[in-house]
């Protein structure tokens, strides 16, 4: 069970985490009818002076690319001239019931970097912990956890 309180009028209610289906829930308020959002789960941060994008993270990967009116599935599209077309990988791995997360350059022309500004090698699996950021292009790269 997690608890929560309405944005609004800040009446507590609590739910059952067993039950949620998706990573983000709306929930209206029996007291004053408010609708809340609720997000749950870890969330990939992609924030540069255009955008601000949150996505839910799920297994598997999710590839960084330049913005292209191709919409492709397992795509996330950032507005930045020096992100390349297929610039990183960002991959969730289950092992045993527990998750791991890794950032990947795809040979990218301006390259990935960590946040000690080392740049990550071409296809080097590089393990994406809580405290981490990621730069590709001018766009920083981070973990949300709900």
């Amino acid at each position: 069970m997690k608890f929560f309180k309405c944005g609004k009028c800040q009446k507590p209610f609590k739910i059952d985490e067993t039950k949620i289906k998706s990573p983000i829930v709306s929930i209206s308020c029996s007291s004053c009818s408010t609708k809340n959002t609720l997000r749950f789960g870890i969330f990939l941060l992609v924030q540069n002076k255009e955008e601000l994008i949150e996505v839910p993270l799920k297994k598997g990967g999710i590839i960084l690319s330049r913005s292209n009116a191709n919409k492709l599935e397992n795509y996330l599209y950032i507005n930045d001239k020096f992100v390349s077309r297929k610039h990183a990988i960002i991959e969730v791995k289950e092992k045993e019931g527990k998750f791991s997360i890794f950032v990947k350059d795809l040979n990218s022309t301006n390259g990935t970097y960590d946040k000690n500004k080392n740049k990550i090698h071409p296809e080097e699996e590089i393990p994406f912990l809580k405290n981490d950021y990621f730069i590709i292009g001018l766009t920083k790269v981070s973990l949300k956890f709900y």
